[in-house]
């Protein structure tokens, strides 16, 4: 150490010390009595709390040697530019040895600069906090760690070798696992796959866990040659998104379905309108429904009488969806909507005066009228939990019984509309 430092810190800590007793201090230990022992360190924190309490310039500069004694150049470096700052500066004896410390320290010490660090991050120097100038890091000369840690990344650790004034650039670059998970949930098919960006991914029991970076990204579901979503998905950091994708009827593999049907009919035999309740089977290969209710029309014998205004209606309808792709999709809300033909399908229907399929049959003196239906157009609409379905069948060929006694009517065609509003069960 350079001895006129050390001279005038020796005497500028007696004069700060003045008439105090020589055995103690308010911190403890007198900072004297450690210094001359070798204690440098232990007496430089003595020194600093009473300057960090009292302001006294001279306790300050008094630590500024002890830090610089104990080999804590940067520590004495940072503390010596906090002293001089302060209200009351350094003055006489005080502020001359200042200045030679600040001119030695710069030997001593260099500087490193830490850009892009996150304010959360926490960063040593040799398993201790930096000391800092006006934001740049202070090392003492010699060989040093520089560690940064944060949340979610893996440790970033520099090698610095601190040459006498040098100014370093700390090239930071963490490695972060900043990726989200988007957690899949196919409700409809337990064997079907989607894709993410395009590439395709498989699932287990109908789920799957996917890591992605943070951003928005392509989800895309199809089954059986038919989409059921294609929409994009925002990822967060460090989160997981999840995304239920409930199937329409057409793309699950099978489900029992109830729910509830109208029918309006108009053609050569009759013209009219039903309702009743719908229970089957629907799957994305097939569908077979079978429909119960009362119907309202103008066919003989099958008009509105005083017993009540319906007269039974029953139906059945079976299909094989050969083009599981639809003509044509799109989104209203949160129902997705499909166009769809299924031309091996046929439909059954009944009109009875009074009974259902034979039960109490009547059938010398009950009208009746059978219809037979094809080549269907269907307007499907999917939410989480309703179907709504718009059938038509444009081709319908229908006959009539006549009671005994009754008046005879010709077969014809007609075409009908259904609309059914149903819960898969």
């Amino acid at each position: 150490m350079n001895a006129r430092i050390a001279a005038l810190a020796v005497a500028v800590a007696i004069a700060a010390l003045g008439p105090r007793p020589a055995a103690a201090d308010d911190h403890g230990d007198d900072p004297r009595v450690l210094f001359a022992a070798g204690r440098y360190a232990a007496a430089a924190e003595v020194f600093e709390h009473r300057w960090s309490a009292a302001g006294d310039p001279v306790d300050g500069v008094n630590a500024v040697v002890a830090w610089r004694t104990a080999g804590r150049y940067a520590r004495a470096a940072a503390l010596l530019a906090r002293v001089r700052a302060a209200k009351q500066p350094p003055s006489g004896d005080a502020a001359a040895t200042a200045t030679e410390l600040e001119q030695r320290l710069a030997t001593l010490t260099a500087t490193a600069t830490l850009e892009r660090v996150p304010a959360a991050a926490v960063v040593r120097i040799d398993s201790d906090p930096p000391d800092r100038i006006a934001g740049a890091m202070l090392l003492d000369v010699g060989e040093h760690d520089v560690v940064v840690e944060q949340e979610g990344c893996d440790a970033f650790v520099w090698h610095a070798i601190a040459y006498p004034g040098a100014r370093l650039a700390i090239p930071y670059a963490p490695r972060c696992d900043r990726t989200g998970t988007l957690h899949v949930y196919l409700d409809g098919d337990l064997d079907a796959t989607f894709a993410v960006d395009g590439v395709r991914h498989a699932t287990r029991a109908g789920e799957a866990d996917l890591a992605l970076a943070p951003g928005l990204h392509e989800l895309v579901v199809a089954s059986h040659s038919r989409l059921v979503v294609d929409e994009p998905v925002a990822i967060a950091t460090r989160r997981t998104t999840a995304v239920r994708v409930p199937f329409p009827w057409r793309a699950r593999r099978f489900g029992w379905i109830l729910g509830a049907t109208t029918e309006v009919r108009a053609g050569q035999v009759m013209d009219g309108v039903d309702g009743g309740l719908t229970v089957g089977v629907w799957g994305a290969r097939f569908r077979a429904t079978f429909d119960v209710g009362s119907a309202i029309s103008d066919t003989p014998g099958l008009r509105p009488d005083t017993a009540g205004p319906g007269h039974p209606w029953v139906a059945a309808t079976g299909a094989i969806h050969v083009f599981t792709r639809p003509l044509w999709h799109g989104r209203l809300g949160s129902f997705r909507l499909a166009l769809d033909v299924d031309p091996v399908a046929m439909r059954f229907d009944e009109y009875r005066a009074a009974s259902y399929f034979g039960i109490r049959a009547q059938d010398a003196i009950e009208a009746r009228v059978r219809g037979y239906s094809f080549l269907p157009i269907a307007l499907s609409a999917d939410g989480a939990i309703v179907h709504v379905e718009l059938t038509l069948w444009p081709l319908s060929y229908a006959t009539y019984h006549t009671p005994i006694g009754g008046p005879t009517v010709e077969p014809g065609f007609s075409a009908f509309a259904t609309l059914i509003v149903g819960l898969r069960l």
